[in-house]
């Protein structure tokens, strides 16, 4: 009899955090969509709950991708993302790694920041997102404009 008083305490303490994440998950998103809307970023996509995804980035565009895990049992997470050819000394340039911006109650997230340069060859390229955890990715987007230089 104990064990199963055991265990439907346990399941029950799970179920808590997890109900608690998807709360402090929600309140983070919304911080989230807060911080990109005031610098002028688009939303375009999310993929809930994966370890990895894939967009296409166009040219002359800033990109903030935001990768929000459950904190509750303090995992350590690791994110990249890279351009998706098989020459690897072309992904091994184009990869980027994501800064930590903290916990927000039981959610954890990190975030990349990039921008892409003028494509000349295409018009768009795949990026591939990946973590060790499952995790919310939360993709904007804004274009720059294109300047030219007034001559002196």
């Amino acid at each position: 009899m104990k064990p199963t008083l055991l265990f439907t305490a346990l399941l029950a303490a799970l179920t808590a955090f997890s109900q608690q994440y998807e709360k402090d998950e929600s309140e983070a998103f919304s911080a989230i969509k807060n911080y990109a809307f005031k610098r002028g970023y688009q939303y375009d996509v999310a993929f809930k709950n994966k370890r990895d995804a894939a967009i296409y980035v166009k040219s002359n565009t800033d990109y903030v991708i935001f990768c929000v895990y459950d904190n509750s049992n303090r995992p350590v997470a690791t994110y990249t993302a890279y351009l998706m050819t098989p020459e690897k000394k072309t992904r091994d340039q184009y990869t980027a790694k994501p800064q930590d911006v903290g916990v927000f109650k039981s959610a954890g997230g990190y975030m990349f920041n990039f921008t892409t340069p003028v494509f000349v060859k295409a018009t768009k390229y795949p990026v591939k997102l990946e973590g060790n955890l499952n995790s919310n990715f939360y993709v904007f987007y804004r274009n720059r404009k294109v300047t030219t230089a007034k001559p002196r």
